[in-house]
């Protein structure tokens, strides 16, 4: 008794605490993911976790089998759960409620069931890089899921019960019960409809042109506002495990290309905001025009003609972006695309955005003023270039 009691007493009481009490999360629901219009996005429903206390199940493999019959999956998987030695073991997240039920049904003896909610993405792949995804514990691991992560997720509860062999709670034992609080909502700038229509624009041109990927923006450029934003190829976010992670990339953030022939707006804006030129002068351009030892040639043929300043826009002539690059001056030049903001961030709310390249003018070579005027040897991100865009588009 002295042995029991004293010398190895406290070892057995803790064992025996371990055993009769069962410390749960409650988790909250989550706030709701909403498109401009209030249309939902992102929603959480209701679910079931399974539970069990293997201690208190006897025929182990009985039990296992009725388990796979109601919620699917492998019996082996479940009687391997079964037969831990351990108070309390996860038997299935976030189940379906309607299945859950079925298996209440049966009453098996040491089974547990918890109140819990799924995430769930109504429109599948409509806006997926964007809301991103949960994993099995509600917590965002990418796009807008992981970004606003906190206001979506709330405050998990707890419960701790002293529950006896029979997972009944014991009169008088141990409880604490703290509620969850349940996330906020988020309201998206993004359009439903508009999204779904630029999809449908992007996995169309994919296709046609045969690209590897392929993105979209619509912004309105009164106010920044991204009204729709998509990527190629895409994922269905209810079953994300099911995608190569390459299709979770929001690449109109998180890429950056060569822009090519659309700077060539800017560098046409910056030499009317400087009062150099006007859209209505006019310029001679030869063929080809050579920069720095390089011949630059224009993308089709060409004899010498004389274009306005409108004209080299609307034709998108190469050699004429070069010569209003060489009217402004490198330094010239790198100050106004840097005011367009292709050396910075756009700071949108969205995880792991990037910036373009644009080298200072003591990187430059001697060619590099022939290049840059018409988007060669620079890279920015899509959505860089698109509010970029918007400084003209708003006036």
């Amino acid at each position: 008794l002295v042995s029991l009691q004293v010398i190895v007493g406290p070892t057995y009481a803790a064992a025996a605490a371990e055993q009769r009490t069962s410390d749960i999360v409650l988790n909250p629901q989550r706030g709701f993911i909403l498109d401009r219009e209030g249309e939902v996005l992102a929603e959480t429903i209701e679910a079931r976790t399974v539970y069990a206390v293997p201690s208190s199940i006897a025929d182990k493999q009985g039990a296992a089998n009725a388990i796979a019959s109601t919620l699917g999956g492998d019996p082996a998987v479940y009687l391997e759960k079964l037969s831990k030695d351990t108070s309390f073991v996860y038997i299935a997240r976030k189940a379906d409620v309607a299945k859950a039920n079925a298996l209440a049904d049966l009453q098996i003896e040491g089974l547990g069931f918890i109140e819990d909610s799924r995430r769930v993405y109504p429109s599948n792949e409509l806006a997926c890089q964007v809301l991103g995804f949960v994993g099995v514990d509600d917590e965002g691991l990418s796009g807008l899921e992981l970004y606003y992560n906190d206001r979506l997720a709330g405050q998990p509860g707890r419960l701790i019960a002293e529950r006896d062999t029979q997972n009944r709670p014991i009169p008088g034992g141990v409880t604490l019960e703290v509620d969850a609080v349940d996330g906020q909502d988020v309201v998206l700038t993004v359009d439903k409809d508009i999204q779904y229509q630029a999809q449908i624009a992007l996995a169309e041109a994919v296709d046609t042109w045969g690209a590897a990927a392929g993105s979209v923006i619509v912004m309105d450029p009164r106010d920044g506002e991204i009204i729709a934003m998509a990527s190629v190829p895409q994922f269905n976010p209810n079953d994300f495990g099911a995608y190569d992670s390459d299709s979770f990339r929001n690449r109109p953030i998180v890429d950056t290309y060569e822009p090519g022939s659309t700077i060539k707006s800017f560098t046409a804006a910056a030499v009317i905001d400087t009062d150099l030129f006007e859209p209505t002068s006019m310029f001679e351009l030869a063929p080809t025009i050579v920069v720095g030892g390089r011949t630059i040639h224009e993308s089709h043929d060409r004899p010498t003609v004389n274009w306005s300043l409108t004209e080299i826009v609307t034709n998108s002539s190469n050699v004429g972006a070069v010569v209003l690059g060489q009217a402004l001056g490198e330094q010239n030049l790198y100050d106004y695309f840097s005011r367009f903001g292709l050396t910075e961030k756009t700071g949108v709310d969205y995880p792991g955005e990037v910036k373009g390249w644009l080298p200072t003018t003591d990187q430059w070579s001697s060619s590099s003023i022939g290049t840059i005027p018409f988007g060669q040897g620079i890279s920015v991100t899509p959505l860089q270039l698109a509010r970029a865009l918007g400084a003209i588009a708003n006036g």
